[in-house]
């Protein structure tokens, strides 16, 4: 289960006290962290995965290949509580021979014999900071600069 609140930042003076600022609402908040991230977004020609309720992202890390399925609940105001499954994989490879997961279970019972095919990528620059209270994490606070680009 993954539990988030969303917010949109428009105006830049507030984004950039967001990124420098050492406190929140009483709350400490660690250096900054950058990471780059680039995610794409799949699914079958027919759309399964989207119609069923769920969206699929592929996301390169250090580790290898993060391949998540989140289920697309509603939202209460800004805040989403959504099941999310995740397997990591070494090389790219199709649904059926990922490494025996829930996620690999949950897609292929979507999919079926369908393959995945890239959406949309999403280009982030993602500025990370722990939300602390007397130096215990509580929270993520993410800054996100996203850009999106679908065929081509």
């Amino acid at each position: 289960m993954e539990i988030e609140a969303k917010f949109s930042v428009a105006n830049p003076a507030v984004y950039w006290q967001l990124q420098t600022a050492n406190q929140l609402a009483g709350y400490s908040l660690s250096t900054v962290q950058v990471k780059d991230i680039r995610d794409t977004y799949l699914d079958t020609r027919q759309r399964r995965i989207l119609a069923a309720g769920y969206s699929c992202r592929r996301r390169e890390t250090r580790e290898g290949i993060v391949m998540t399925l989140k289920s697309l609940d509603s939202a209460e105001g800004a805040v989403h509580r959504r099941g999310e499954w995740e397997v990591t994989l070494a090389v790219d490879q199709p649904p059926a021979k990922w490494p025996d997961s829930p996620v690999r279970d949950r897609v292929l019972k979507l999919i079926g014999k369908d393959s995945l095919l890239p959406l949309f990528d999403l280009q982030q620059t993602r500025i990370v900071r722990l939300v602390r209270q007397n130096e215990q994490p509580l929270a993520e606070l993410s800054l996100d600069r996203v850009s999106l680009s679908a065929n081509d």
